[in-house]
C-alpha cells in the first residue's frame, strides 16, 4: 500500500510562503500515522483541507480546479498575505513499502491539475469525517423528522460507487458510476430535455424525457436505496457491539421517491426536480418499553448528542467498510475534532473502533481539544502501535503576518531529556514526576488506581500500589522501590518550593534511568473479556474424584513480560465454580493467581509441583489451552 511520506503546503490557506523560506510548510510523516493537536486559529484544518481539497480534484475540471489558486478568484484558497504572483500549492509525496519503494511526488496549482488515475483511486478508498458531518445528522427541529439526503448531497454522495454507469441524453453511457455523478447528471438534464416547438415547456413525448423519468430518475433512487439496505446491517453492528446501545436504525427505503415534472395544475407542470428524503428512523428495544412505543420517528427528540453522535459515526463507518479497496494506491482516513460531542465513555469506545483501522488505512487525526489529544496518545502507546508521528501546532506571528508554528509532540521523558541537557533541573525534575504518574496508572490495573473513597491515588500511593502489584504477580524486581526514592528526593522537591534542597545533575540523570528501565516492561492488558469463561480439570489420584473448576473472568488480567524475557500472568478477580464429579461443589468470588491455583491443583493430582506453569498450564478456554490464547 502507498502512504504519505510528506505533505507540502505553499502560500495554502493559512500556511504562508514558500517551502525554501518557510522550511515547516513541509510536514515530515514517513509513512506514519498521524496526531494532530492544533489550538484554534492555527492552520490545524487547513491541513484536512488541504488532502480534500487535492483528492477531491480528481472529479473536477481544471477551470474548477484553477480557481482554489488564482489571486483574482472569489473562490480561490491562497494565503491572504502572499503576493498575487507568488506561488500557491499542495504537493503529496507517496511512497510504498516495497525494498525498492515506488515514489509518487504529486502537486497540483494553477498550472498543474492533472493528478491522474492514482488520485482517483485513492479517493475511492479514502474518506474524510469532520464534526460538522455528525452535527448534522441531529440538527433539526422537533417538528421536523431527520432527512439525511441534504447531508448525503453535500458529504456522501461522491465516495458512493454504484458501480453502474448511467445513460446521457443520447442513450449513451456516461463512463462514471459515481452516485454524484448520478445525481448532477439527473438535476442538469432538465434543461437540455427537448422543448415544445416555440415553447419553452419540455417535450414529454422525447424519447429522451422518457427515458430520464422513466429509467434514469427509479434506477438512481433504486441503486440509492440498495446502498442504504447494505450499511444498514452494518450500523447497526457497530451500535450494537462496538457502543453497546440497544437501539437499531433504519431508513424506511420505502417512502424514498425523487419526482420530476410535477403537476401545477391540469395542464401545467414545474419541470423541476424534487429532491428524496431519506428519513432515519430508530427502534427503541427497551423492555419496559410497550411494543407501539419503540418505534421512534424523530430520534433527535429523544437521544442526547452523544448517542446521536454515535449513529453518524456507525452510519459514516458502515459506509467506510464498503468502501474498495486497491493494491497499488493510499488509503486515506482523515478526521478532524471528530469527538467533540461525545463523552468520555463514547470518546474511548470511538478511539478504539479508529485505532483498529491502522491495517487498513492511514490514519490523520487531527483535535484542537488537548485532553483528547494526550488520551488518544497514552491509548495509542498502550497499544504498542509505534507507527505514529506527534504533532503540536500553535498560530505564530512573523513580521506581523500570522501563520503556524508546527513542533513534533514530545512525550514527558522525551521533555525531561531536553531540559537535563539545557541542566533545567527543576523543570527536568516535574516532566519525570508526570512521567512516573503516567507510568503507573498505564501499569496499573484500574482498580487500584482509586483510594477507597474514590479518588485518584497521589504518586505515592500509586507507586505504593505497583510495588504491591509486582509482589503479587511474583516479579522480584526492586525498580519501584528505586522509583520511591527518587519520588522522596527527586520527584517531590523538583515539584515543590524547595529551592533549599539542592538537586545535582547525577540524582535526576539517575530518576531518568529507572524510569527507562521499567518502560522496557511490556505489558499486555486485558488478557481475557470479562465474562470469559476458563476451566481446569484435574484428577485426584488419592481418592479417584473428578474435579472441574469454572473462573469466569470479571478483572484486567495482564501478561507482562520483564526487561530479562521473564513471563507473568497477573492477579485477578473471578467468580469461580467447582465441581465434584460432575456435580456442583462450591462457587464464590476471589483474588486469584492462575499460576498458584494451578500449582496448588497440580500438587493434590500429583503430590508434586509442575516444572513449569507455561508448559504444563492445562487452563482451557473453548477447549484451547491458555498458552495458546495469550
Amino acid at each position: 500500500m502507498q502512504r504519505i511520506k510528506s505533505i507540502t503546503l505553499e502560500n495554502f490557506k493559512f500556511f504562508y510562503g514558500d517551502r525554501n523560506s518557510h522550511p515547516q510548510n513541509t510536514l515530515e510523516i514517513n509513512k506514519n500515522n498521524v496526531l494532530f493537536f492544533g489550538e484554534n486559529g492555527s492552520g490545524k484544518s487547513s491541513i484536512y483541507w488541504a488532502l480534500y481539497t487535492f483528492l477531491q480534484s480528481c472529479l473536477k475540471t481544471n477551470n474548477t480546479i484553477n480557481k482554489y489558486f488564482q489571486a483574482n478568484h472569489p473562490e480561490n484558497l491562497r494565503n491572504r498575505f502572499c503576493e498575487d504572483n507568488d506561488n500557491s500549492s499542495v504537493e503529496i509525496y507517496f511512497e510504498d513499502d516495497n525494498e525498492v519503494p515506488e515514489i509518487r511526488k504529486i502537486s497540483f496549482n494553477s498550472s498543474n491539475t492533472s493528478v491522474g488515475s492514482f488520485v482517483k483511486r485513492t479517493l475511492d478508498s479514502s474518506d474524510f469525517i469532520n464534526y460538522k458531518y455528525l452535527s448534522k445528522i441531529y440538527d433539526f427541529r422537533n417538528s421536523e423528522p431527520i432527512d439525511l439526503f441534504p447531508l448525503f448531497e453535500k458529504e456522501v454522495l461522491m465516495f458512493i460507487d454504484f458501480e453502474e454507469e448511467y445513460y446521457d441524453l443520447s442513450n449513451t453511457l456516461s463512463g462514471k458510476t459515481y452516485a454524484s455523478d448520478w445525481w448532477e447528471f439527473i438535476n442538469e438534464a432538465p434543461k437540455k430535455l427537448p422543448k415544445n416547438s416555440g415553447m419553452n415547456t419540455i417535450k414529454e413525448g422525447s424519447d429522451e424525457y422518457r427515458r430520464f423519468k422513466n429509467n434514469t430518475i427509479p434506477r438512481f433512487i433504486e441503486l440509492l436505496k440498495k446502498f442504504l439496505l447494505e450499511i444498514t446491517e452494518s450500523a447497526n453492528s457497530y451500535l450494537e457491539n462496538e457502543f453497546q446501545e440497544n437501539y437499531i436504525i433504519s431508513f424506511n427505503v420505502e417512502s424514498i421517491k425523487c419526482e420530476f415534472n410535477k403537476n401545477l395544475s391540469k395542464r401545467t407542470k414545474d419541470g423541476k426536480i424534487h429532491k428524496p428524503r431519506i428519513p432515519l428512523e430508530l427502534r427503541y428495544n427497551h423492555s419496559k418499553l410497550p411494543e407501539p412505543k419503540k418505534l421512534l420517528h424523530k430520534p433527535h427528540t429523544f437521544l442526547n448528542e452523544a448517542r446521536l453522535t454515535a449513529i453518524a459515526l456507525a452510519i459514516r463507518l458502515a459506509m467506510l467498510d464498503s468502501r474498495p479497496t486497491f493494491p497499488d494506491t493510499s488509503n486515506i482516513l482523515v478526521l478532524d475534532d471528530l469527538l467533540l460531542s461525545l463523552d468520555m465513555s463514547h470518546r474511548n469506545i470511538v478511539l478504539d473502533i479508529i485505532l483498529k483501522k491502522t491495517t487498513d488505512f492511514q490514519l490523520i487525526i487531527l483535535t484542537h481539544d488537548k485532553l483528547f489529544f494526550e488520551m488518544a496518545k497514552h491509548k495509542i502507546k498502550s497499544l504498542k502501535q509505534n507507527n505514529w508521528e506527534y504533532f503540536e501546532m500553535y498560530s505564530n506571528i512573523e513580521n506581523d503576518i500570522p501563520l503556524p508554528f508546527i513542533t513534533k509532540s514530545l512525550s514527558y521523558i522525551e521533555k525531561a531529556e531536553k531540559y537535563l541537557v539545557l541542566k533545567e533541573y527543576e523543570v527536568a525534575g516535574n516532566f519525570l514526576r508526570k512521567e512516573a504518574e503516567s507510568f503507573c496508572k498505564d501499569f496499573l490495573p484500574l482498580r487500584l488506581q482509586f483510594k477507597p473513597d474514590f479518588t485518584i491515588q497521589d504518586l505515592n500511593g500509586l507507586i505504593q500500589q505497583s510495588i504491591n502489584y509486582m509482589k503479587n504477580c511474583g516479579i522480584n524486581i526492586p525498580l519501584f522501590e528505586e522509583l520511591d526514592k527518587h519520588r522522596k528526593f527527586v520527584l517531590n522537591s523538583t515539584s515543590h518550593d524547595s529551592y533549599d534542597v539542592p538537586k545535582f545533575n547525577s540524582e535526576v540523570y539517575e530518576c531518568l534511568s529507572t524510569l527507562k528501565q521499567l518502560k522496557l516492561f511490556d505489558f499486555k492488558k486485558n488478557v481475557f473479556e470479562k465474562d470469559d469463561i476458563l476451566l481446569f480439570e484435574m484428577v485426584d489420584n488419592d481418592e479417584g474424584n473428578t474435579w472441574l473448576k469454572e473462573y469466569e473472568i470479571q478483572d484486567d488480567f495482564r501478561l507482562i513480560r520483564t526487561p530479562n524475557g521473564d513471563v507473568y500472568l497477573s492477579k485477578g478477580i473471578v467468580n469461580f465454580t467447582i465441581y465434584k464429579n460432575g456435580e456442583f461443589f462450591k462457587k464464590g468470588n476471589e483474588l486469584i493467581s492462575f499460576k498458584t491455583d494451578y500449582d496448588n491443583w497440580h500438587k493434590k493430582s500429583t503430590g508434586t509441583l509442575p516444572a513449569d506453569f507455561w508448559d504444563g498450564v492445562v487452563f482451557k478456554k473453548d477447549s484451547n489451552p491458555l498458552r495458546t490464547i495469550i
